[in-house]
């Protein structure tokens, strides 16, 4: 075990840093692939639409690190498939605020984290503001037809 390896700033080359062979190895583990192998499996049962199943391992990954924008999406996506919009509206926007806030205004992910939130304040309810939201899209991603049309439909 490597103590510090699971900020995004530090990075852990097994082989360089002990001196066994590979087959040495019992077994490589720690925080992060103990957090990768929660969201993985998450990720797996949503795909298969055990929704409960997922939405509890989504909250795990969200307990242990609140401002994953990849744990906040989809625990979002699937409160949303379960009906639970308001909670749901949470997520999403959080997740939409994070990917917005890496990214520069170049990026495409910043055109599809507006387009994101535009389309779950479009399906709840909220027209105007899933309007402005896709307009900022656009203004970024000018050559996107979908989020033009997305636009036009809101």
């Amino acid at each position: 075990m490597i103590d510090n390896t699971t900020a995004a700033n530090r990075a852990a080359n097994i082989p360089e840093f002990v001196n066994v062979s590979p087959d040495g190895f019992e077994r490589i583990g720690g925080p992060v692939m103990d957090y990768f192998r929660l969201v993985n499996r998450a990720a797996y049962l949503q795909r298969r639409g055990q929704y409960d199943e997922s939405m509890a391992l989504w909250r795990q990954a969200l307990a242990n690190r609140p401002d994953d924008e990849f744990a906040n999406r989809n625990l979002g996506m699937v409160l949303m498939m379960t009906g639970r919009r308001e909670e749901s509206a949470e997520h999403l926007r959080k997740a939409a605020e994070m990917k917005l806030r890496t990214a520069v205004d170049d990026d495409p992910r910043s055109a599809q984290a507006h387009a994101e939130l535009g389309a779950h304040l479009a399906e709840t309810g909220r027209p105007g503001e899933a309007a402005a939201e896709y307009r900022k899209a656009v203004e970024l991603k000018p050559d996107s037809v979908a989020m033009r049309v997305s636009l036009g439909e809101a």
